[in-house]
């Protein structure tokens, strides 16, 4: 499709393709371009379920959004304080790991959001650029000042 700056794309579980624009992080949801879902979105991810995850600006606070997209409509999730969600990790346990440019690591254990304390001597930077989750469930996370790698307990 010519003249969009599409800026993230991912395909939701029933095959739906969404993309975001460069200009004003409009999200659409192909093939019906005309109709705009939302504003102000970064990046987005679908989990193992097909669920799409959408991070964005928050407009009053200054930080950061992570919504769900359920029946069609976007619910908040989480609001990082001054930061950016980079990357999302879904393990097939159901958890989720988010990673920003300023906060570090947060963590969703199928209940609630925390922030997860990094050693400050292991890793100097909070900028944390992506994560993934490996198939024998530790995590692995890119961060500014190097590579860390996490082996939840019992995994």
């Amino acid at each position: 499709m010519d003249g969009v700056d599409a800026v993230s794309i991912t395909v939701g579980g029933d095959e739906t393709v969404w993309f975001s624009t460069y200009d004003s992080g409009a999200l659409f949801q192909w093939p019906d371009i005309s109709r705009r879902v939302a504003d102000g979105v970064h990046d987005m991810w679908a989990d193992g379920s097909g669920t799409l995850w959408v991070s964005g600006a928050a407009e009053a606070s200054g930080g950061w959004h992570l919504y769900r997209m359920v029946e069609g409509k976007l619910v908040l999730e989480a609001t990082m304080e001054s930061t950016m969600v980079t990357d999302m990790a879904f393990g097939s346990d159901g958890q989720i790991w988010a990673v920003s440019s300023g906060s570090g690591i947060h963590h969703f254990d199928g209940t609630s959001w925390t922030v997860v304390e990094v050693d400050t001597e292991v890793i100097r930077s909070p900028v944390v650029n992506s994560v993934v989750v490996a198939a024998d469930g530790s995590v692995w996370f890119g961060t500014a000042s190097g590579i860390l790698h996490f082996k939840p307990e019992g995994g």
